[in-house]
């Protein structure tokens, strides 16, 4: 039997569907949350409140019945349950990659953002209550507070979660990441190695599930700008203004802010309206996925300008579509695909000569060849039966 640990999160439906479809009637999937699930909405689930010893100690002895348990995204809750486990079960971490790089007791919270939303994250400026940026301010700079804050949130001390999830990632047997190779990139922020831990591959969807329906179909893209993912500091927002009115810039844009810190959306829509004026689109209302996929074929270029990993559904869906996708090239994910022979574009260097010009016939077929070799459904569910073979 294998135990899935896993968030109220939008991955983990698919995920239900894909592992029971290769090995059904051998897998448990806990949701760890104070409340129902709002999100996941499969009825097979198990809920645990990880912060009811009750609830987390009873979970912690059926352990014993599963030869592997898979955390999928680690946070602080999961450490906690998995950071003792004995070593006669495999433990397998299935890294989202924010559970490295948003964590700010692992990794400076600036190291991925560009000058510009460095400085307006260090001010809070997107917050419009002084009280809560001078608050967000101080526990930015102040540990006490912190504490407390934490003490608060989690039921313990911020010392003994940083603690418990050092030993949960040292007592991993197995690693899967969004992009290959990333296990060594996330090393360089952790205080042990990761080289150690066996590399396995699992992909929380594929091109045809993230193309939005337009996967194998008749469209025509539209002439606007796609910017960003989310209402995230990372996304580097304010530098990409900055970057494109260097070089007079004014073509229509959209900018999904729907998902994220509402504070922060509000401030970027209020930028990107002062810089574009009609022609910037801000999402920042929930929209159906049917509505939000015809934003992205209205666009034939996106930004995507994250430093850090992020997005990667968003750009491989991209790049399949045919859109130019302009990104950092800082990046992790734009090095790997540079690598494995998809044609992207450095914002920086290449944005104020191909962005008035379509992706070529020859480069599209290219770049979807090579996406399927890496996300393409066959691929994929191959991926994942190799994968099981070690859970047992």
């Amino acid at each position: 039997m294998i135990l899935h640990l896993c968030s109220d999160q939008k991955f983990i439906d698919y995920t239900i569907t894909q592992f029971e479809n290769t090995a059904k009637g051998v897998n448990q999937f806990v949701i760890l949350s104070k409340s129902k699930p709002s999100i996941v909405k499969r009825s097979e689930v198990e809920v645990v409140n990880p912060y009811n010893h009750k609830q987390a100690t009873a979970l912690k002895k059926t352990f014993f019945k599963y030869s592997a348990i898979v955390v999928h995204y680690l946070d602080y809750e999961k450490a906690k349950i998995v950071f003792d486990l004995d070593q006669s079960i495999k433990l397998f971490w299935f890294s989202w990659g924010a559970d490295v790089y948003d964590d700010e007791n692992i990794i400076d919270s600036t190291t991925f953002m560009e000058p510009l939303s460095r400085d307006c994250f260090l001010k809070q400026r997107f917050h419009t209550n002084p009280i809560k940026r001078l608050i967000f301010s101080l526990g930015l700079k102040f540990k006490p507070l912190k504490n407390i804050i934490w003490r608060y949130r989690y039921s313990q001390s911020l010392d003994t979660s940083v603690h418990q999830k050092e030993l949960a990632i040292a007592r991993v047997d197995f690693m899967s990441t969004v992009i290959p190779g990333e296990k060594e990139y996330m090393s360089r922020f952790l205080k042990g190695s990761l080289t150690e831990k066996v590399e396995v591959s699992w992909q929380y969807g594929n091109i045809e599930q993230l193309s939005g329906g337009f996967y194998d179909s008749t469209y025509k893209l539209g002439e606007g700008t796609l910017i960003g993912n989310s209402a995230t500091i990372t996304n580097n927002h304010l530098d990409i203004i900055n970057l494109l009115k260097s070089i007079n810039f004014s073509d229509e844009v959209y900018v999904p802010l729907n998902y994220g810190d509402k504070y922060y959306a509000h401030y970027i829509a209020h930028k990107y309206s002062n810089a574009f004026g009609e022609n910037a689109n801000c999402v920042l209302d929930f929209l159906p996925i049917d509505a939000y996929n015809q934003v992205v074929v209205g666009c034939c270029n996106m930004i995507m300008y994250h430093k850090r990993q992020q997005a990667c559904g968003n750009i491989i869906a991209g790049i399949y579509l045919g859109m130019k996708v302009f990104m950092n090239e800082d990046s992790i994910v734009y090095e790997f695909l540079k690598n494995s022979g998809i044609k992207v574009y450095s914002l920086v260097k290449d944005f104020e000569n191909h962005h008035e010009t379509m992706i070529s016939p020859a480069d599209l077929k290219q770049n979807r060849m090579q996406l399927e070799k890496i996300w393409g459904k066959d691929q994929v569910a191959l991926n994942l039966e190799n994968t099981i073979q070690f859970m047992h």
